[in-house]
């Protein structure tokens, strides 16, 4: 579909730009979510979740239980926002460093706010997705900025990171901020930087949430289960699991040579292939704890950005130079116009 609409490099700079703005209304539900206010829950449960809400229905119980709320957002997973609001902290960051995305100082502010927006609803979400995510995704705009904006581009990463610091030792001073501020800190310490303890939990053949899942795995490594789950397995925890299951190690070799594929063929497109190489890098990366490129809302802006800057590609390439030929009785010469101002 996006493939094969006429598209202009503003188009694609739009739409991502409103993939970041979406953090603001996301992050206000989910700041609501962590406040466990009422019309947010029942938003939340009606409009955002499927009938078998899981994670959704224990995230409830725990607060009925006297225990924090996680954010969830329009995503029903910890994890799975997570997962967004450390993309739309990269995507905002690659599109500040690059003067072309904004055309007035208030359309820089509304990134810069988007971002900050961005951050406080993955804190809100009180996951070591995000926490990971967020690191990879400041590392990874660093390595794409163009060189003459990787100063600038860090000094607003501190900015962003002083004020934030600022509102977080802020609210772990008062009595409702405290719990958070315990949380964080457990899955700051003890599972972001201690990989081993989260990989565990995840990946132990013995009681690990995947270990059903990675025996059923090894009874068919080649092309997997297939698509329907045996009683009792848990897939939803990885991407890498969820593809080996359903399509083996070749189904995965598939997904990885058709990422493999969009780059390159994007490669002369500078700017958006580095885009696309962040995105790929946080979703593969994530995945560990989550199946990024199998979500819904998220995958579909993946996806709509492949096939979007393949869009611009084909027509650059189509239009990169026009011939025209002139008068026969000229000679039948062709004269070169140049190349296409798109």
């Amino acid at each position: 579909l996006f493939y094969n609409l006429d598209l202009k490099p503003s188009d694609l700079r739009r739409g991502m730009t409103g993939f970041v703005y979406a953090a603001i209304p996301l992050a206000l539900l989910s700041i609501g979510q962590v406040l466990d206010a009422g019309p947010v829950r029942s938003l939340t449960v009606d409009a955002f979740s499927s009938p078998n809400r899981g994670a959704l229905d224990a995230q409830i119980a725990n607060v009925a239980s006297g225990l924090s709320m996680r954010a969830q957002a329009v995503f029903e997973n910890v994890s799975y926002a997570g997962a967004y609001f450390a993309l739309a902290v990269f995507t905002g960051l690659f599109l500040l460093s690059r003067s072309e995305s904004f055309s007035s100082d208030r359309s820089r502010f509304g990134l810069i706010f988007s971002v900050f927006a961005a951050v406080l609803g993955g804190l809100a979400t009180l996951s070591a997705t995000f926490l990971g995510g967020l690191g990879l995704a400041v590392i990874a705009a660093l390595c794409t900025v163009r060189t003459g904006q990787r100063l600038r581009l860090i000094g607003q990463v501190g900015i962003l990171t002083s004020l934030i610091g600022a509102l977080l030792f802020g609210l772990s001073t008062t009595e409702t901020g405290a719990p958070y501020r315990d949380v964080l800190s457990y899955f700051l310490f003890d599972k972001l930087l201690t990989p081993s303890g989260s990989l565990q939990d995840r990946y132990n053949l013995d009681d690990g949430q995947s270990a059903d899942a990675l025996r059923e795995i090894g009874k068919s490594p080649v092309v997997g289960v297939g698509a329907v789950l045996q009683t009792g397995v848990i897939v939803n925890d990885s991407l890498f699991v969820v593809v080996l299951y359903s399509g083996g190690i070749a189904g995965t070799c598939i997904l990885i040579c058709s990422i493999g594929s969009a780059l390159w063929q994007v490669r002369d497109q500078r700017e958006w292939c580095s885009l696309l190489c962040g995105w790929a890098m946080l979703l593969l990366v994530l995945g560990t704890s989550c199946p990024t490129l199998l979500l819904p809302r998220l995958s579909e802006w993946w996806w709509a950005l492949i096939g979007g800057v393949l869009a611009l590609n084909r027509i650059q390439s189509s239009v990169s130079l026009e011939v025209i030929d002139t008068d026969p009785l000229d000679g039948g010469k062709a004269m070169v116009l140049g190349e296409s101002p798109i």
